[in-house]
């Protein structure tokens, strides 16, 4: 149970990738989130990379896996190594991200102000100094943490609509928020449409995969195949290795979005099938489980980059970045939990079954094709 405790928490810290894509969906410009994402979890792969190599080198200095008896041993030694780089994660965070700005709470202030106040010459959220244009208008903020007009429309907002933007920033006018996603389709239908969406089809792709190969990888490579802990550290290696290489060439390649997440998805249908396909083979189970990691990988970027172009990135929120990043963590989950069932059916023609939440996933792409591509056609320069 302590294990299984520690294990839950240290697989926590990835839902950070929520706080990560509403930070990005803000400050990245839309045509470069995908490179961005696939950067960043390049640089996210490095310690993927470096893991296996310690992992091996500590079981060279500590001792081997006979040791276990030992209070300091291979294992506790690779703990006390992942604990100490957690804390120097958390310090580096601690140090480099900005507090918030805290916004103005005075409902009843007035849009007027004194433009002859030293204070009012500087942006009230991101200190940086206003331009003569923007000291000309009524609010003390530039337009970058404010907009003045609405995104979808370009239509200047009224003074009603800017009191609103004022409580709840969505950079939409009236009119477009009532048909945001078409007509009577309103901004929190589309929303929630989306949401759903997207949560769903993360889940289904990582339920697949977990199930059939994530979860079951290690029983089938140790029970079936005999492997040591330097072959499964040498499987790891080897995909962490090429996951570097397949992100920084997809960030350099520039594909659109919702081309690389098919690839992705299909890379997940085929790593599944492959690795399912009876009998049992061991090319096949590394083949598949490479394919595996490789899918998971290149589809966070494109996948996180379509949804903040389709709700916009003024309006992607940490809740919102955060529920889509815990989706593909519940599918996960639950086929962790389906797992053991497929290891006793490994090799027949039951284990099939696993496919199919990857094929609805891969279904869902290509049935909503154009849909995934509405974040393109309705951006509007402002």
């Amino acid at each position: 149970v302590g294990f299984a405790l520690a294990w839950a928490a240290v697989n926590l810290p990835p839902a950070i990738r929520g706080v990560r894509g509403a930070y990005f969906a803000k400050t990245v410009e839309p045509e470069e989130l995908s490179r961005v994402g696939n950067l960043a979890s390049c640089a996210g792969l490095f310690g993927g990379f470096m893991g296996p190599l310690t992992s091996v080198a500590v079981n060279k200095v500590v001792g081997s896996e006979a040791d276990y008896d030992d209070w300091f041993n291979a294992f506790t030694a690779s703990a006390s190594i992942s604990l100490g780089l957690f804390v120097v994660c958390l310090v580096g965070l601690a140090v480099t991200l900005d507090a918030p700005k805290k916004k103005n709470s005075d409902s009843n202030r007035s849009f007027a102000y004194d433009q002859k106040s030293k204070e009012n010459r500087i942006c009230e959220r991101c200190d940086r100094e206003l331009s003569p244009e923007e000291m000309t208008l009524l609010q003390p903020l530039c337009d970058k943490c404010f907009r003045r007009r609405c995104e979808r429309c370009n239509r200047p907002f009224s003074n009603e609509e800017l009191e609103k933007q004022l409580e709840n920033q969505t950079a939409l006018c009236d009119g477009c928020w009532d048909n945001f996603g078409g007509p009577d389709k309103s901004w929190k239908k589309f929303r929630l449409e989306v949401l759903v969406s997207f949560c769903v089809l993360s889940m289904l792709l990582e339920l697949g995969m977990n199930a059939a190969v994530i979860a079951t990888f290690q029983p089938l490579a140790v029970g079936h195949f005999r492997w040591g802990n330097n072959a499964i550290a040498a499987v790891n290696f080897m995909g962490a290795g090429l996951s570097v290489v397949i992100s920084l060439t997809m960030a350099y390649l520039r594909l659109a979005e919702r081309v690389q997440m098919a690839l992705a998805a299909s890379l997940y249908f085929f790593g599944v099938l492959l690795y399912v396909m009876p009998p049992l083979s061991e090319w096949r189970l590394v083949v598949g489980l490479m394919l595996g990691i490789k899918a998971q990988i290149l589809f966070m970027a494109p996948f996180t980059a379509i949804f903040s172009r389709l709700i916009g990135g003024m309006r992607v929120t940490n809740n919102l970045s955060t529920c889509l990043c815990l989706a593909p963590a519940i599918g996960a989950a639950i086929g962790t939990c389906l797992a053991p069932a497929f290891v006793r059916v490994a090799g027949t023609p039951s284990s099939l079954l696993a496919v199919v939440p990857s094929a609805l996933g891969l279904g869902f792409i290509i049935v909503r094709w154009q849909w995934l591509n509405q974040g393109n056609e309705q951006r509007r320069p402002t």
